[in-house]
């Protein structure tokens, strides 16, 4: 992403085009009352769940690491040389997922699966789940992204390249976040800690 202002996401433009003018045609004949304002509400909805909200981080550093997303902290596991802090997302959640560093984005990529109960083992392998790699200057940081239920797509915007912090790079409705992160690199926050993507510290160099 070149780091433009932007309101919808990409991937939504046409669909949301449609929705509206499948909604404002049916209005135009339909003397529903009801329907009518359930069929508006429903247009919003699908719109709002395409919405990028604009967000700015707290502390704007290049020893930060953001969250890429809205959610609770669920947990935040050490192993080995590494430090992974997972982010459950809900569905009333944005589902714009942002750049967690100012780096370079060396792999981006998604595996297409089901969309089973993320409590549900085999939601580990079997669910559509992508995952990106980013340069930020000497360190390797990865994020791995695993839809739920509610998500029925993920869409991936990012591309091998330059990114600045806080960039769009995909779009997940419901689902958890994984950011893994060296062990060097200071996590600050904890289970059940609420964050906001593109704009909460959650981790320090």
């Amino acid at each position: 992403m070149d780091g433009k202002r932007t309101v919808l996401m990409p991937s939504a433009m046409g669909g949301i085009a449609m929705v509206w003018a499948v909604v404002l045609a049916i209005l135009v004949v339909s003397d529903e009352f009801l329907f009518n304002i359930a069929l508006v509400f429903g247009a919003l909805i699908w719109t709002f769940f395409h919405y990028v909200p604009e967000r700015a981080p707290i502390i704007k550093a290049d020893d930060t690491v953001i969250s890429p997303v809205d959610g609770v902290i669920e947990s935040v596991e050490e192993s080995g040389d590494k430090v992974t802090i997972s982010i459950r997302k809900g569905i009333w959640d944005s589902s714009a997922i942002w750049a967690p560093v100012a780096g370079e984005v060396i792999e981006a990529h998604i595996l297409h699966g089901l969309f089973l109960p993320l409590d549900e083992p085999l939601s580990k392998r079997l669910n559509e789940q992508g995952g990106f790699r980013y340069r930020w200057g000497e360190n390797i940081l990865r994020m791995q992204l695993r839809c739920g239920t509610l998500a029925w797509k993920l869409p991936i915007f990012a591309s091998p390249g330059a990114i600045a912090q806080g960039d769009l790079q995909g779009q997940l409705i419901q689902g958890v976040v994984f950011v893994e992160i060296p062990k060097t690199i200071q996590s600050e926050v904890a289970p059940g800690e609420r964050v906001m993507g593109g704009v909460s510290v959650i981790a320090r160099a």
